[in-house]
Parts: C-alpha cells; sequence; structure tokens
C-alpha cells in the first residue's frame, strides 16, 4: 500500500505530506502553546498578527501544502507554503532579539535568539527537503559500486 503511494508522489511528496501535517497541528494547538508567554519572550509580531490570522495562516498553509503533494508538478508550491511559516517565525524572533539588545526598543527577549536558531533550523531543513530530487535520494540508496558505472 504505501509503495504504491510512494510511487506516485514520491519522497519528496511523502515529506510534504509529513510536514503539511505538522503544520496544521501547530495551526490548532498555537492557543495553548507553553512558548507563547508575551512576558517572556516578548515577541513583537504577536502584537501585530492576531492569533486567530496566525492559527489560520499555519493550518491553511499545512492543508495547501498536502493537496500540492498529490502531483510532481505542484510540489514546489506545497514546498514554497511550508517554508513560509518557520520562515515567519524565524524573523519575528529575529525582531524579538534586536528589540532586546538595540537600547530604547519596547518589549524584546534575549530567549528570542534561541527560538529564532530553532526556526532557522527548521528553514533549513525545509529548504534541503525542497532541493532534493528523487534522482539524488534514489542514488544516495544504491549500493556505492553500482553509483560508478
Amino acid at each position: 500500500m504505501y509503495r504504491h503511494i510512494l510511487d506516485r508522489i514520491g519522497r519528496r511528496g511523502a515529506a510534504l505530506i509529513i510536514i503539511g501535517t505538522m503544520w496544521v497541528m501547530r495551526g490548532l494547538m498555537l492557543p495553548d502553546d507553553p512558548g507563547r508567554n508575551l512576558t517572556d519572550e516578548a515577541v513583537l509580531y504577536e502584537i501585530y498578527i492576531s492569533l486567530p490570522v496566525r492559527q489560520a495562516l499555519w493550518i491553511v498553509s499545512g492543508i495547501l501544502s498536502i493537496l500540492a503533494a498529490r502531483c510532481a508538478k505542484t510540489q514546489w508550491i506545497g514546498w514554497f507554503l511550508v517554508c513560509m511559516m518557520p520562515l515567519e517565525r524565524t524573523i519575528g524572533h529575529a525582531w524579538s532579539g534586536i528589540m532586546w539588545v538595540w537600547p530604547g526598543m519596547p518589549n524584546g527577549s534575549p530567549y528570542a535568539f534561541v527560538y529564532m536558531f530553532y526556526w532557522l533550523g527548521w528553514t533549513l531543513l525545509i529548504n534541503l527537503l525542497a532541493s532534493w530530487g528523487e534522482d539524488s535520494i534514489t542514488q544516495a540508496t544504491q549500493p556505492i559500486q553500482s553509483r560508478k558505472e
């Protein structure tokens, strides 16, 4: 059963479905996220983008990326969408960290830099997965002797 799905959408499509599902779950659990404590983390973009809007962005980008994974020709749209939310988090935390460093600026938090690197890692990992072609994955799983031919 799984082999039929992988033959149709490939490993990149399967990874896109998994990440898209994680994004939908992230959007659904966002109100209960313990990292949302504004007095501790002081993420400035939370002031400008309301919780329901950010929830909708996570959920919609996840659903659309799952739909885009169904066809190899539309998977680039899904990869673009799943990259946007961690990038938004990275920029928001970087902004909050800069506001902490810059004297006279409101809010900010030293913890924002830790979260910035966490979400930057997600962004880079997603970009790495998106850049791999199905051929490179297949080649990497072949024995070394058969690759030289």
